[in-house]
């Protein structure tokens, strides 16, 4: 089967079932790359447009990839530079990667918008890059969801295959290496598996706490690691937690992870979230507001995946009904994101979040309600009060009584003080967000 044919009979699928706008916006610039194992790799050379055409319209192709060759043909949206050549490969599989071969060269250091929150990994990972083995081995950086862990893996490999383009670097998620593991044990090829792995020059290896409870794949891992570290290469991994907090992980192997140095990436600040938008921005010939980029900033804040998607949204709701993009439409776009980032408030109780924030300071649920004023207490009050506004439905004057009878200024003046707070104090949005999660 002859790609060009593929790309031919697709798009004829699509121009017939997609609006003319529709497919000129989203559709007219993209490129067939290559057809491997029954994956149809469709480039773009825009990072914005492939992580919408994969949310948004990657079912609508594997459909009339379906019905127009009546087999498994699958779509993969793929974004790199056009003096780039991405490998025929799923970027999944492990490999020895070659500089003609990045596997997103959209990831480098000079696209990480660094802040307050990131800034000690970015230069963890900057100096490994330019050193590798010489620095930090084992390095482990940790983050919740969306918070650019891979975004930093990919650029130390980026990096090192610029200075050395024969260097042996592998990047893989560790379910790529359970799964490849188990394959090579089916397979009878475990020696072939532990020799690609253990003659790797660096290896970076992503979500290392999906090894947990997989004893097995532990002990193979184990045995990597220590060939690896002997051998004096570089060894990186991300997680979505400290290694003390993984739980089922076997303790050699935690004692292995906490052997080097330990990096987190924290939620950004509000400065900084509107820098990744306006990075964002120069890649595409839109013109955004301020005031839309500060709604979108204020309102999305886990991640930064979801805050591209929100911009993203507004973007390409604007193409498709021809209408400028302002405050008012945008926040009439980002209703149901906005809604679903604050859908907690149906379910989350006053008493909930009481417990959880005087067990998190370990204080009283009584310390919250009382009029102490000792610095231990005030803190932890505050930030039940702006979490109890933030998190659930209820009126100032009905908080206030939740907390010990307080009228309704007493909530609002909390309420700002941890906005004004939040920031500025990174251990404070830590905290919040930490609440947050765990409420949630």
């Amino acid at each position: 089967m002859e790609i060009s044919d593929v790309w031919q009979k697709l798009n004829e699928q699509l121009r017939e079932l997609l609006s003319k706008h529709t497919y000129q916006t989203y559709f007219s610039t993209l490129k067939p790359h290559s057809l491997s194992n029954n994956i149809l790799y469709i480039k773009t050379d825009n990072a914005f447009l492939k992580d919408w055409l994969t949310e948004h319209y990657k079912e609508i192709v594997d459909d009339c990839l379906l019905k127009t060759f009546s087999k498994e043909i699958s779509a993969n949206f793929i974004c790199e530079n056009t003096s780039t050549t991405i490998t025929t490969i799923e970027p999944e599989t492990p490999q020895y990667v070659k500089t003609n071969k990045k596997f997103f060269s959209v990831y480098t250091f000079e696209n990480f918008i660094i802040g307050e929150s990131n800034q000690f990994a970015y230069a963890s990972c900057k100096s490994v890059a330019s050193k590798p083995a010489k620095t930090y081995n084992p390095l482990l950086i940790y983050a919740g969801s969306g918070l650019g862990k891979t975004h930093l893996l990919q650029a130390i490999a980026n990096k090192i295959l610029e200075t050395n383009k024969d260097a042996k670097v592998i990047y893989l998620t560790s379910e790529r290496f359970i799964n490849e593991y188990i394959d090579s044990l089916a397979k009878h090829k475990i020696k072939a598996f532990q020799y690609k792995y253990r003659n790797a020059e660096v290896l970076l290896i992503d979500d290392i706490h999906f090894l947990a409870g997989k004893t097995r794949s532990q002990e193979e891992f184990f045995h990597t690691f220590n060939t690896l570290y002997e051998s004096k290469c570089q060894i990186v991994m991300t997680s979505d937690r400290p290694p003390r907090d993984i739980k089922e992980l076997e303790e050699r192997l935690r004692t292995r992870l906490e052997w080097g140095l330990i990096a987190d990436i924290q939620p950004p600040s509000l400065e900084t979230r509107i820098a990744i938008l306006k990075s964002k921005l120069k890649n595409l010939n839109v013109k955004i507001p301020d005031s839309v980029l500060e709604f979108i900033s204020q309102n999305v804040y886990s991640n930064i995946r979801e805050l591209e998607s929100a911009l993203l949204k507004i973007i390409a709701a604007s193409n498709l009904t021809n209408k400028e993009i302002n405050l008012e439409n945008s926040k009439n776009i980002l209703k149901d994101l906005i809604k679903t980032e604050n859908s907690s408030q149906s379910t989350i109780s006053i008493d909930n979040i009481k417990q959880r924030v005087s067990k998190y300071f370990n204080i009283s649920v009584n310390d919250l309600l009382c009029k102490k004023r000792s610095k231990n207490l005030v803190l932890p009050r505050h930030i039940a009060m702006y979490l109890s506004r933030k998190l659930t439905p209820y009126s100032l004057p009905e908080l206030g009584q939740a907390f010990g009878g307080k009228d309704h200024v007493t909530i609002l003046h909390a309420h700002k003080k941890i906005l004004s707070l939040i920031d500025k104090d990174i251990k404070l949005r830590q905290d919040i967000h930490n609440l947050e999660q765990s409420l949630k």
